[in-house]
């Protein structure tokens, strides 16, 4: 058992998978703890891996990283994947249908270029025209620079007689 569970572990690309059998999950990163969540969904070789949110509250490295390893176990096993999500970025980069669900009912599905760039119901076309809050649109490369900062150097103490030095440089 503990063989098949290490297999498993390595094929989902976690760090260290011998050590991390016997972790907390506070011991874990949000993308190690993603990584078991993914582990335990294919113990059982599923022919349909229901991924709801598995990107939510991950940083953008981490959410490409995980992106790309359901894909890579989607091949491997050659299995379906139903990503339910709220992120159209990622519904965008890796989906082939897409539905859109308002009030718990579908209301418009096709393949994904089709409804995201000619959506034909009300909600969807809201969808696609709302900006997400929080978001701040990209800045253009004319803008001018608002600060230019070099040579800028961080101390921290981290305990008594510890401390780290950093010296940054953004241009």
């Amino acid at each position: 058992m503990k063989a098949k569970v290490l297999e498993l572990l390595n094929l989902v690309h976690l760090p260290r998978a011998q050590e991390r059998m016997e972790a907390y999950p506070h011991e874990l990163s949000g993308g190690q703890r993603q990584r078991i969540v993914i582990t335990i969904a294919l113990a059982n070789t599923p022919t349909l891996l229901i991924a709801d949110e598995p990107t939510t509250a991950l940083d953008v490295t981490v959410q490409q990283q995980i992106l790309e390893l359901l894909m890579e176990l989607q091949k491997k096993f050659n299995m379906s994947i139903l990503f339910i999500t709220y992120d159209l970025t990622v519904v965008h980069k890796i989906v082939d249908r897409v539905c859109v669900v308002k009030d718990g009912k579908i209301v418009e599905q096709g393949e994904v270029q089709q409804v995201l760039t000619q959506p034909k119901h009300t909600y969807t076309k809201s969808l696609m025209k709302s900006d997400v809050k929080g978001m701040k649109k990209p800045y253009k490369k004319t803008a001018p620079v608002a600060l230019d900062v070099q040579n800028v150097n961080v101390n921290f103490t981290l305990k008594k007689n510890i401390s780290l030095h950093m010296a940054l440089q953004y241009s």
